[in-house]
């Protein structure tokens, strides 16, 4: 596994190589229906996806810029405040999930390594690139483990294969042999169910079959685009 640099197009949420886009996590795990919101409105899909990226914003602002929560949502409200009206999406809902996230940091004591905050990267693995962004990777319960936020209605079957991806590409820091991976479910009640492995506990058997799922995605992908000239 090694690290190549990369352009990253946040409108097109693109990775760029010697100016060609290459695939990443999410876009790969779409393009094989692991990730398929087909029977969601496209209106509520499109409410649900706004709603994550605004509590994203406002976590990062708080974690690594040294924003108070209160202050980091206020920015974000006031900057976003056309968009929500338009979406129905109001600042209560917004300041739930953040609480979630509060809680989960109060409760749990992670601490996250440096650099590892909204990371972007491009991995080879095997032979192959990809590009990813993880939200956060850090120490919890004296276990390196890299975290997915998520704002979603339900734990979804894509949240494991999700996870795996990130662990095999993300490079790992000095004295870390394996990452354990968790999504942190956040919900608008302010209260949050941390998901090892992107389940109910953690198998590290499963999460190798995890793994396996991601890495067959990831060779079709690359097949497509060395025969096909596109994915």
């Amino acid at each position: 596994m090694s690290a190549v640099d990369f352009q990253f197009d946040e409108a097109l949420h693109a990775y760029v190589v010697d100016n060609r886009l290459q695939p990443h996590v999410t876009g790969i795990l779409q393009q094989y229906g692991i990730i398929d919101y087909t029977g969601v409105p496209q209106p509520t899909l499109e409410r649900k996806t706004i709603i994550g990226q605004l509590v994203h914003k406002a976590t990062h602002y708080r974690d690594e810029d040294g924003l108070t929560i209160e202050l980091a949502l206020a920015q974000i409200i006031e900057a976003h405040a056309e968009q929500m009206r338009a979406l129905g999406i109001y600042a209560e809902e917004l300041c739930g999930y953040a609480s979630g996230w509060m809680t989960f940091l109060r409760e749990s004591d992670f601490q996250c390594f440096e650099g590892y905050f909204e990371r972007r990267y491009v991995a080879t693995v095997n032979g192959m690139r990809y590009g990813m962004t993880i939200d956060r990777a850090g120490m919890l319960r004296r276990r390196p483990t890299i975290l997915d936020l998520k704002c979603t209605a339900a734990r979804e079957p894509s949240w494991p294969i999700q996870l795996a991806g990130y662990a095999l590409g993300l490079p790992k820091p000095p004295n870390v042999v394996r990452w354990e991976r968790a999504a942190v479910w956040l919900k608008p009640e302010g209260k949050y169910q941390l998901c090892p492995g992107g389940r109910n506990h953690s198998d590290i058997v499963i999460e190798r079959r995890d793994e396996e799922v991601f890495l067959a995605a990831l060779r079709l992908t690359h097949w497509k685009i060395e025969n096909l000239g596109h994915v």
